[in-house]
């Protein structure tokens, strides 16, 4: 029996979603020109990223952590004093702004970042156009009201 050559047998493997995941997250975060690769923020420094919430972690005496991803490495941002923020759930887009340290394990981190929500890399834009009609808006989808357009 005749071995495939090595090239054949990487055209059929179907790519790795983890890989296709950070190139999703690297394009979106380049929607965001004022803000910084997390894999480039320097420690000490203050640093602005966007990202997608990966993990939430609630202690009980500690902060409460939410590490976020953007394609290029993970941050986690410790809001102290706080049980919940509205808005920082698992999957939703966040740009944060604060001082970076890299503690002993080498993992970045923020301590009571500025943050706020921002548009997710997978949800869909009022003016993107309708699959179906090719028009802007024209998807009929709840709009933050409850009510249909």
């Amino acid at each position: 029996m005749r071995v495939p050559p090595r090239w054949w047998t990487q055209l059929l493997r179907p790519p790795d979603p983890p890989v296709i995941r950070d190139q999703d997250l690297r394009a979106w975060r380049a929607r965001f020109p004022e803000t910084v690769p997390i894999a480039d923020l320097a420690p000490r420094r203050a640093g602005t990223v966007v990202g997608v919430v990966a993990r939430i972690l609630v202690g009980a005496d500690g902060p409460l952590e939410a590490t976020v991803e953007d394609g290029s490495g993970e941050l986690t941002a410790a809001f102290h004093g706080r049980r919940s923020l509205p808005g920082v759930e698992l999957g939703r887009a966040l740009r944060l702004a604060g001082v970076v340290a890299v503690d002993a394990e080498g993992r970045r981190r923020m301590r009571d970042p500025a943050w706020e929500p921002v548009a997710e890399p997978y949800q869909r834009s009022r003016s993107s156009p309708n699959v179906a009609t090719g028009q802007p808006g024209a998807d009929h989808t709840a709009d933050h009201t409850g009510g249909h357009r």
